[in-house]
C-alpha cells in the first residue's frame, strides 16, 4: 500500500490540517485501521489527533481516494468533530487489539479447526 498526499493545508480557523490522499493498491482494499496506521507514521501525529473522515474506493481502479484532518488537540476534535465520526476512528483505533486469553482462545479454535478438517480427509 502506496500513500499520496494530494494535498496538505491548514485551517487556522477550526485549528487542524487537511490531507486529501490517494492509496494505490496492489490487491484488496485496506482496512481503515491499516490507513490510519500508515497516515500516523507518514504525517508523524498522535492517534487522538488524527481523524479518517472518508476512504472512497474508485470503480474500475485499484486506488483509494481518502480525507484526513489534523487537530491541534484532543480538545479541539471533540468540539468540532460530529460523535459518529469520533466513534468511528476510536473503533478503528481498538479494532485488532485483542487481549493474551482472547490471542490464546482464537489459537485454540484454530488448531481445532485444522483437527477437525484433518479428521474430514482421513475419513
Amino acid at each position: 500500500m502506496e500513500i499520496e498526499i494530494l494535498e496538505d493545508r491548514k485551517n487556522d480557523l477550526l485549528s487542524r490540517r487537511e490531507i486529501k490522499f490517494r492509496i494505490a493498491t496492489d490487491g484488496a482494499t485496506p482496512s481503515r485501521k491499516e490507513v490510519r496506521k500508515k497516515l500516523l507514521a507518514l504525517l508523524d501525529t498522535k492517534d487522538d489527533l488524527l481523524v479518517l473522515d472518508r476512504m472512497e474506493t474508485m470503480f474500475g481502479k485499484r486506488e483509494v481516494l481518502g480525507y484526513a484532518k489534523i487537530y491541534e488537540s484532543p480538545e479541539k476534535v471533540k468540539e468540532i468533530e460530529l460523535e459518529h465520526i469520533i466513534e468511528r476512528n476510536i473503533r478503528d483505533m481498538e479494532e485488532g487489539e485483542v487481549s493474551e486469553g482472547e490471542e490464546n482462545e482464537q489459537e485454540n479454535q484454530e488448531n481445532e479447526n485444522e483437527e477437525v478438517k484433518e479428521q474430514d480427509e482421513s475419513e
